[in-house]
């Protein structure tokens, strides 16, 4: 029996897989070495409202990386205003276990990562509206999410399948709610 922990491109083991099938003894289950448990951070004990952190630290998260991008000056966005929006932003994410507000702002890292890693690498020189779009895209993209699929809305024929004809439908939910609050 072939270790599925080879592919044809790579004949050398996966370094993640601890072993490739109950009984591969090509790969042998790997003992983890003991190691404390690490401190849990005030952004990951949940916040007032359940297992996600709604705390001020992530409003300002997401407000510094907007800031550093600097593209809120370059789009002529007053940085309060901003921050405003964002307040409104968080108070649509909902409670739930994994879209909410903290999962927003881990997204919304991690493009502001990938950006800066382009652009140190002079791999790409993005504009200040495209800078903007892929953080605002990270930042709503789970945007009043209910915590279940969309083919979940589309079974039960609910009132946002209707609304976007079965097509993506959560998320065509959360960029419309997302261009409402940029309006308001």
């Amino acid at each position: 029996m072939q270790c599925v922990a080879q592919t044809p491109y790579r004949q050398d083991p996966h370094p993640l897989m601890a072993r490739c099938q109950p009984h591969c003894p090509q790969h042998p289950i790997a003992q983890p070495s003991p190691s404390p448990a690490p401190p849990i951070s005030p952004l990951s004990r949940g916040g007032r409202r359940g297992r996600c952190s709604l705390s001020d630290e992530l409003l300002g998260l997401a407000t510094e990386i907007f800031s550093q991008s600097g593209c809120l000056p370059a789009l002529d966005i007053e940085p309060k205003a901003f921050g405003s929006f964002v307040v409104r932003i968080r108070a649509h994410y909902r409670a739930n276990s994994y879209h909410c507000f903290a999962h927003a702002c881990h997204v919304l890292l991690n493009a502001s990562r990938l950006l800066g890693d382009l652009q140190a690498a002079d791999a790409v020189a993005f504009t200040a509206e495209e800078r903007f779009a892929l953080l605002f895209a990270a930042l709503v993209h789970d945007l009043d999410h209910p915590g279940h699929t969309n083919m979940f809305e589309i079974e039960r024929s609910s009132e946002l399948a209707r609304r976007y004809n079965d097509q993506s439908v959560l998320e065509m939910h959360s960029i419309s709610l997302a261009y409402k609050l940029a309006d308001s």
